[in-house]
């Protein structure tokens, strides 16, 4: 964990007119991740899944969206794919944070200052947990991501408060514990 508290922002009950704008020039959706989304592409090449039980399953060879977080939906809650995703900063700045399967937490700010060592390009491999966030002062974080293979609903989850715990320990769950979803929603 970050030696300083992380600071995970409050909503603000509506979308500033920026922000707004932002969502309808790009024609964003709400994501249950928390967030808006699009997908902006879809691969026609498609492959035979590469995951576990799931023979004969085929998928595009990748997919990409845009992902906007906002003040008025600042969080992007805890979740993981099995796919390998590509993320790239378009404007704004927010945080990220990861927790790998051996339970180390990494966080780390993402942005267009690569001067001052935001990262404007990272890559979350499939099966480590992911949230992001705004950091403090920032209006939006709008990132692409592209998905290698493609995006499946079936490769998504959610994590759980409990098991959370279980990952990192009741101390650090109790710090990240406002990055998890609080309730069941189903992703599609």
């Amino acid at each position: 964990m970050p030696s300083q508290a992380l600071k995970i922002p409050t909503p603000t009950f509506n979308e500033t007119p920026s922000a707004q704008a932002l969502i309808s020039a790009l024609s964003l959706a709400p994501h249950p991740e928390g967030g808006y989304f699009k997908r902006t592409h879809t691969n026609p090449t498609t492959i035979t899944s590469p995951f576990p039980g799931q023979i004969d399953a085929t998928r595009p060879l990748n997919t990409s969206i845009q992902y906007l977080l906002t003040t008025h939906s600042p969080i992007g809650h805890f979740h993981k794919n099995r796919s390998l995703i590509v993320h790239t900063a378009v404007r704004g700045r927010g945080r990220y944070v990861l927790i790998h399967e051996s339970g180390k937490v990494e966080t780390f700010v993402v942005g267009c200052d690569i001067e001052g060592g935001e990262a404007v390009q990272w890559v979350v491999e499939g099966g480590v947990w992911k949230a992001s966030m705004l950091e403090e002062g920032a209006e939006v974080l709008l990132i692409t991501e592209v998905v290698v293979p493609g995006w499946d609903a079936s490769d998504h989850e959610f994590l759980t408060k409990g098991r959370l715990a279980d990952i990192v320990g009741s101390e650090v769950a109790e710090e990240l514990s406002s990055l998890v979803r609080s309730d069941d929603q189903s992703l599609v």
